[in-house]
C-alpha cells in the first residue's frame, strides 16, 4: 500500500507545475499536469502537495527538482526529471 501511495505521490508531484516556474510561488496556473485536473485551483493543488508531503514524511525536494532549503520560487515544478520515489520505496521493502 505504501508503494502505491509513493508512486501516486511521485506522479502528482512530478506532473504538477507552475506556468512561470521557476520564479513565482504559488503560480497563477498549472502546466504539465497529468494526474490532477488542470482546472483545479492552484491553491488547492498546493494543499494537496502539502498533505502528500506530510503524509509521507518528506519535503518538496523528495519529488521535485530543487535543493533542500531553497526558496520554493527557485524550484522547477514543471520538470519531470526526478523519479526517485519508487526506487526508495523498493529499497525500504527489499
Amino acid at each position: 500500500m505504501r508503494l502505491f501511495v509513493v508512486c501516486v505521490c511521485a506522479l502528482v508531484f512530478c506532473r504538477s507545475a507552475a506556468a512561470q516556474a521557476p520564479g513565482r510561488f504559488p503560480p497563477d496556473s498549472l502546466v504539465n499536469v497529468k494526474v490532477i485536473p488542470r482546472t483545479t485551483p492552484v491553491i488547492q493543488v498546493v494543499g494537496i502537495m502539502r498533505n502528500f508531503a506530510f503524509g509521507l514524511g518528506v519535503r518538496c525536494p523528495f519529488c521535485h527538482v530543487g535543493e533542500e532549503g531553497m526558496p520554493l520560487e527557485q524550484f522547477d515544478f514543471a520538470k519531470d526529471e526526478k523519479h526517485q520515489a519508487g526506487g526508495q520505496a523498493d529499497d525500504a521493502h527489499g
